[in-house]
């Protein structure tokens, strides 16, 4: 099912996003700064502290020893802060504003795990923390690993331009200021006297020029946006984003959305590239995620157990808890988990097919692309059976027809998935609206199973001779 929405009256607000007010900072001198609490000096415990910032859309890595933290007043940053590591030769508490710094993991594996940056090889991790210089073992001496990364690619941090970074150890507290420059500013904001206002957007980097232009393509970028947003908020029932960041970086183009956050990322250069359809699908897609979440899909032990089969079906048992438990299968676990059949199921319901002409969808990649890319096709229902017979476009780009025997199998699997949501959905409170997208769905798969018959039984009627 498709919605159109009229043009959006646009408001188009070019203004520095106001830093909250903080209490004034009295800069320490570095001797008092060394030490707090009772007294102890904790910079001894302080082997590395290191910023990842983002400036002028690029990614650059600064790297504090005990030494230079010792002479600073404030550590002040020509850009923003996008992650900080902290490496100590005492485990203590280290805090990043008022939220504690994640431990980093030693995968066991020859790896360590940094929270919401992803898996290092052990080598590389200590190579890229550690100061030069630094003799013995470092397994041996460092014992507090510690991590804190902002849960999307590029983003910042803090919104402010000060935040603190704390160290304690019992009685004894100490604390750096970091000064940044983030350039946070309000693009757009929607006219609050309608019933239901769309997201404000927000542009984060330094290319605000572009921006400004009141051309017709930035407003009907914004509006795409909107339209894919409210398209899925209709479903729902309610505000599903109440922000979109637009983040200036030189990353790979893509879009994000986090559980419980009722905001949306998306990269400058993919807001500037993609076509105004394309705009609006990713729009969906991530929205589709937050209904995902909402619904409780992703956490479901139904779904996953039906989303591990699918992945795993030609692997062993271990393979398949692997999946139930993390969402996901990962390349170290096997090296060709998804058999044949599912892989072009999996396929199938990515944008890329099921939205012809489209790109996008990686159902493969987890349980929460599976749910979010399945619930988009839902939108589409319309076009089921006629996809069905329309080649295949897989991961690797080729292209596979299915015969009515191999169309008939993948219909079987998505009815199946659509069942198994269908009955969770059951045991919710939730809007008509959604209810509604489910049945259409059954509809239009009960439809579909019909064509096909009918295409099976001509194709195995015998063929009679004309008469003469």
């Amino acid at each position: 099912m498709m919605l159109r929405f009229g043009p959006v009256a646009l408001v188009l607000i070019v203004a520095l996003l106001a830093t909250p007010v903080e209490a004034q900072l009295k800069k320490p001198l570095a001797q008092d700064l060394a030490r707090h609490g009772d007294g102890t000096s904790l910079l001894p415990e302080v082997v590395a502290l290191s910023l990842h910032v983002v400036r002028n859309g690029g990614l650059e890595r600064r790297t504090f020893t005990a030494d230079e933290l010792a002479a600073m007043t404030e550590i002040t940053v020509d850009g923003y802060v996008n992650g900080v590591v902290v490496l100590t030769t005492t485990p203590l508490t280290v805090t990043v504003g008022d939220q504690p710094m994640n431990t980093i993991l030693d995968q066991g594996d020859g790896s360590h795990k940094l929270k919401y940056y992803g898996t290092m090889a052990s080598q590389r991790f200590w190579d890229t923390y550690l100061p030069r210089g630094c003799a013995g073992s470092p397994e041996a001496r460092i014992k507090g690993r510690y991590s804190c990364f902002s849960r999307v690619p590029w983003d910042t941090l803090s919104k402010n331009q000060t935040f603190e970074i704390g160290f304690g150890l019992k009685s004894a507290h100490q604390i750096w200021t970091v000064r940044q420059d983030v350039p946070l500013q309000v693009v757009l904001a929607p006219p609050q006297q309608v019933e239901r206002p769309g997201p404000m957007f927000y542009y984060l980097g330094k290319d605000l020029g572009r921006f400004k232009q009141r051309s017709t393509d930035f407003n009907d970028r914004l509006e795409a946006i909107q339209a894919g947003i409210k398209g899925v908020e209709a479903i729902a029932s309610s505000v599903m984003v109440e922000q979109v960041n637009i983040l200036d970086c030189q990353g790979p183009s893509n879009a994000y959305t986090c559980p419980n956050k009722a905001e949306l990322w998306i990269n400058s250069e993919m807001f500037w590239k993609e076509s105004l359809p394309e705009l609006r699908i990713i729009a969906e897609h991530e929205a589709m995620h937050l209904l995902s979440d909402r619904l409780g899909f992703s956490d479901n032990v139904h779904i996953r157990d039906l989303f591990a089969e699918l992945m795993s079906a030609n692997t062993s048992s271990a393979e398949r808890a692997a999946v139930k438990a993390a969402g996901y299968l990962s390349n170290s676990q096997t090296a060709n988990p998804i058999s044949a059949g599912n892989h072009l199921l999996l396929d199938f319901i990515n944008e890329s097919n099921f939205i012809r002409g489209m790109n996008g969808g990686h159902a493969q990649e987890s349980v929460d692309e599976f749910c979010a890319s399945f619930l988009h096709t839902l939108f589409y229902i319309d076009r089921l059976a006629q996809l069905l017979g329309q080649p295949i476009i897989t991961q690797q780009h080729s292209l596979v027809t299915l015969s009515v025997a191999e169309q008939a199998q993948l219909l079987e699997a998505y009815r199946r998935i659509l069942e198994t949501m269908g009955q969770e959905i059951e045991k919710l409170d939730i809007p008509e609206p959604v209810k509604t997208l489910f049945q259409s769905g059954l509809a239009a798969a009960r439809q579909a199973e019909s064509t096909l018959e009918t295409h099976r039984a001509g194709a195995a009627a015998p063929h009679r001779r004309q008469p003469s």
